[in-house]
C-alpha cells in the first residue's frame, strides 16, 4: 500500500483505488503473472503501468477493457459507468465511416489482442498495424477537434 501511495501520488484516484484495479486485473486475467514472479513483485509491477497510465490520461484510471457481461459482479458507481458509456459512444463515432477500424476498436474495447482480432477480421499482422496506425491518427484527430 505504501508503494500504491508512491505512485499514485497527485493522481485523482487514490492509492486504494490502484491496488483495488491491480488485483481486478489479476483476478479478471487481464494481467497474468508470469510463472515464478513473487506476487507481490507483480502486483507492484501493474500498479506502476495503471499510474503511469492514469498520468497520460490525465490523472483518472481507465476503466477495465472488458464486456460489462464479464465484470458485471465489479461495483462501479453509476457516474463513471454512464462517462465511460458516453466516451466509448463518442469513439466508435469517430469511425463511423469504417467498418473495419469501427470492428477492432470494438474489439479492443472487449479486451481481445493482436492475434484475437486478426482470427475475428481475418487481417494479416501488417494489415492490423496499418489499421491500428489509422486508428490513433483518427482518435488523435479527434482530440483536437473536441469530438472526444
Amino acid at each position: 500500500m505504501k508503494g500504491a501511495a508512491y505512485l499514485g501520488e497527485g493522481l485523482a484516484d487514490g492509492p486504494e483505488d490502484l491496488v483495488q484495479e491491480a488485483l481486478l486485473r489479476a483476478m479478471s486475467g487481464v494481467r497474468r503473472c508470469p510463472a515464478g514472479t513473487d506476487i507481490v513483485v507483480f502486483l507492484q509491477g501493474v500498479i506502476r503501468s495503471l499510474a503511469s497510465a492514469a498520468r497520460k490520461r490525465g490523472g483518472l484510471l481507465g476503466p477495465l477493457p472488458l464486456d460489462e457481461e464479464s465484470v458485471s459482479w465489479v461495483p462501479e458507481p453509476s457516474g463513471r459507468r454512464a462517462a465511460t458509456e458516453n466516451l466509448r459512444q463518442r469513439l466508435l463515432n469517430v469511425f463511423a465511416e469504417s467498418t473495419r477500424e469501427r470492428l477492432i476498436v470494438t474489439l479492443m474495447l472487449r479486451g481481445y489482442r493482436g492475434a484475437q482480432i486478426r482470427d475475428r477480421t481475418g487481417l494479416s499482422m501488417t494489415e492490423l498495424a496499418t489499421a491500428r496506425r489509422r486508428i490513433r491518427r483518427w482518435i488523435e484527430r479527434a482530440k483536437r477537434e473536441g469530438k472526444l
